[in-house]
């Protein structure tokens, strides 16, 4: 039943990757986004920039930046949050190699929720995304 709670949520990259990767490494949801959300982000950006700038917004980024300079920032300090909070921010700090890559780039392409990624999605764009996180 637990499904019916996200059936009318939009969700991305960054949770499809967590699907594959958490359970094939034994890694909880909330490490799996530490790992991948900043990479997302960085990704999405061509087609999220202006929800980015928001979110830069209100956690005080200057707004007299570029747009894209914004949202790199952004994305810059999630990603230093997450290890502020002793918490992995690369995939090589909880997998010992990229092996794995190409079946959870097909897995992540077979997911449906992957249809509410803002930017469009290919198997070669995930293997960019993992390879980023590394």
């Amino acid at each position: 039943m637990a499904i019916f709670g996200i059936m009318n949520i939009s969700l991305g990259l960054s949770h499809v990757i967590g699907h594959q990767i958490g359970p094939k490494w034994h890694l909880g949801h909330g490490i799996t986004s530490c790992l991948s959300l900043p990479t997302v982000l960085r990704f999405n950006q061509p087609n999220s920039l202006e929800a980015q700038v928001q979110m830069a917004k209100s956690i005080g980024i200057n707004a007299k930046k570029s747009k894209e300079d914004m949202a790199s920032e952004f994305a810059d300090r999630i990603e230093q949050l997450i290890g502020e909070l002793g918490l992995p921010t690369r995939i090589h700090e909880v997998h010992e190699n990229r092996d794995d890559f190409e079946t959870i780039a097909r897995n992540v392409i077979d997911d449906p929720l992957l249809t509410a990624n803002p930017r469009p999605v290919t198997f070669e764009d995930v293997i960019i995304v993992l390879n980023n996180a590394w």
